[in-house]
Order: structure tokens, then sequence, then C-alpha cells
């Protein structure tokens, strides 16, 4: 097998990974198993690109349904801290910012890459009611509901490579291109944004949204994430493509990377920070026991609804008494039976665990330490981040 970044022979197989419960993408929980490397070439950590972790991923996108918890709309993340803090979801923020920057126009023509249920473009119908919205996904299971969408006119399915060579023959394009948490279900990440570029107008630019593995170990949980970027190997992946890097943030949406990508003048490339993967396994075996402990001792619940959640719940080994969580779409759902509740609802004395990265369970933590219950500190990062 070779590296998905720099293509030479990989190595830096991580030990006692296969040990960890794992989480699809779409919230659910995996099992142990599989395997995660960190190239001793040129860093980029990642699952090995294997007939096995192919078969995987063919399992969990054959059930496939995003946002089940909150009727398919997009789960509400923080922006970060140049942005407010503001609490929204994931696409609306994302489109929001780059609107502040006044690079589009009032009119144009944009595709959803990996559309999904159609977070994006329910997104783009509020803030760019002007922009007509086309949409990409492996199959066609959403059509009713993205065709339910004013603003949304064509869903393109099929082959990745097949469907993007006829867009490219047909003609088509685009002012804008949004790939929202996509780029890291794609192994040669480089290969599907060179053909994307072939779609874009004159002035026209991609914008990428993925997981941020520094900030947000959970990441490396998500068992049908092919590569765990960190600012470096996502800059160098963009640019393999042939695209200028011309932004790149860490702090529009917290534990998350935004690059804007296109043919205009490009950034600097970030510095190099080695961080390490392993150690980032070793914390999250630290959590793991953390979930056991605190399940086996009296009333308690997880606060978050997402993918971590999930893998706490797995490793936990039994069902959490509750879930909390701020997102409104979210309230007096259920989970499993479980039922989602709002912060002020939470059994008084209750244990609540934090399903998120350190930081953003920190800021929390300190906004609502006058709830009566006893929130659950993580691991200090430290340990990954010397």
């Amino acid at each position: 097998m070779n590296c998905l970044g720099c293509e030479k022979p990989l190595t830096g197989i991580i030990k006692n990974y296969e040990r960890l419960n794992r989480i699809s993408s779409d919230s659910k929980v995996f099992g142990t198993g599989g395997q995660l490397a960190q190239c001793e070439q040129c860093g980029i950590v990642q699952k090995p690109f294997d007939s096995v972790w192919q078969s995987e991923c063919e399992t969990i996108y054959s059930s496939y349904n995003s946002y089940a918890g909150s009727d398919g709309i997009e789960q509400s993340v923080r922006g970060g801290a140049d942005y407010g803090g503001k609490f929204a979801p994931r696409s609306y923020l994302a489109l929001e910012r780059l609107i502040s920057l006044g690079d589009l126009s009032s009119c144009g023509r944009l595709l959803d890459y990996g559309c999904g249920r159609g977070p994006t473009t329910r997104a783009a119908s509020k803030l760019l009611p002007g922009w007509r919205v086309d949409g990409y996904d492996l199959d066609r299971r959403a059509e009713e509901e993205l065709d339910s969408m004013e603003n949304f006119d064509t869903l393109f399915s099929g082959s990745p490579n097949e469907t993007l060579n006829k867009m490219i023959e047909s003609g088509i394009r685009y002012d804008l291109i949004a790939l929202v948490h996509v780029l890291e279900h794609i192994p040669h990440g480089h290969d599907a944004l060179s053909k994307l570029k072939q779609l874009l107008l004159p002035g026209g630019q991609i914008l990428l949204q993925v997981p941020n593995r520094i900030s947000n170990p959970f990441d490396l949980l998500v068992a049908d994430h092919t590569i765990h970027f960190d600012p470096l190997s996502l800059f160098r992946i963009v640019k393999r493509s042939g695209l200028s890097v011309q932004f790149l943030s860490e702090n529009w949406i917290l534990k998350e990377l935004t690059v804007l990508a296109g043919y205009g003048k490009e950034i600097s490339e970030p510095a190099l920070r080695l961080i390490s993967a392993a150690d980032q396994v070793r914390w999250l075996q630290q959590v793991a026991r953390l979930c056991r402990d605190t399940a086996s001792v009296g009333s308690w619940g997880i606060f978050g609804t997402s993918n971590v959640a999930s893998w706490i719940k797995g490793e936990a080994g039994i069902k959490p008494d509750f879930y909390i969580d701020e997102d409104v779409a979210k309230h007096g759902q259920r989970i499993d039976g479980v039922e989602i509740l709002i912060p002020e609802k939470v059994p008084e004395g209750s244990n609540v665990l934090m399903a998120m990265a350190p930081k953003l369970a920190e800021s929390i933590i300190n906004r609502l330490m006058t709830l009566p219950v006893k929130f659950i500190s993580l691991p200090p990062t430290s340990v990954y981040l010397k």
C-alpha cells in the first residue's frame, strides 16, 4: 500500500488502534478493528487504502442516514473565536462567513458536491436566494428531499469519476463548488479536486471544510474517513490538485479546517506541526476507560448527540440515562429510546460526559457550571500536544 499523500510505500501503522470502537460518519457504532497509519515520510494520518477498508465503507454507505436524529437537519456547531462563537448549522456558518468576505455576487451557480440530504443546499437557499444549486452524491435516495428545495435544480449521481467526466464534457460550469465534510471520505482527494476545478467558471472558487484532527482527535475513530487532516496535509492535498490555496483557517468553525481554493494568489504553506497520531490514540484509550468508569456508577448522561456521543456509548457498553444537546432541532427527540434533554432539565446530581473535543468541552463546562450536575472532564490533551 502507498501513502495517499506522497505515494511512497506506507509505513507507520499505529499499534492498538484496532482495540478501540469505531463509529461511522452517520453516528453509528461500528465496532473494533481497522487500521490507522501515520506516514513516516510525509506525516499524513490515514486509513490504509485496502480491500478491507473499502468493504467497510460499502457496508456503511449501504444504510447511510445522515442527521437521522434531527430529521435531516444538519447539526449546529460553534463558530471560532474570530466569528463570535455563533451557534448554527455548519453549512450555514461556512456560507455566511464566505459571503462576509464579499467575493460572491447576488446570483450564481453552486455545486453541492457530496450533497447528502442537502444541508449546504438548504443553507444556500437562505443565504444566497439568487443562486441555483446542483448536487452530486453516490445515489439518489435523497432526490425527493432535494427536489423540494426551491433553489435546487439537478441531482447528479453514480460513480464519482464517470459522473465528473460527463459533467466536464457537458460544459456545465459553476461559480462555487462546496465540499462540506466530504474530502475526508475520498482516498485520492487531489484527483477529485483536479476534476472539480475543471467545472469552475473564471474566478470561481472551491469551498472545503474537513475535521481538524489536531483539535478533534475523535475524528480518528470515524471508520469511513480516509485522511485525517491537519492544516499542512490539507494544504498539500489541495495544491497537488493544481488549485491555489487562497485561504485556510482553523477558526471559522471550532475543530474544523476551512479552505478556499481557486486560481488566484496562493497563501504561504502552513508550518509543520509534528502531532503524533499514536499519542492521540493513547489519549483516546484513556477516554475509553473514563467512559466505562463513569457508566458504572449512578445516573449518567452524554452531552452531545453526534459521532462522539455514539462512540462514548459504544465504549461504555450500556446506554446513558439521557443525552443533552443545545441544538433546538434535537430537543425532545430520542436516540435508541433515550431522550435528548436541554441542559436545564438534566437530573440533579447526575454525571455528564462531554462528547466533544477538549477545548470546546471546557468552554461549555465554564458556561454551565452552575447546573447541579457533575461534568466529567476529559483527560488533558497535553499528552499529544507536547
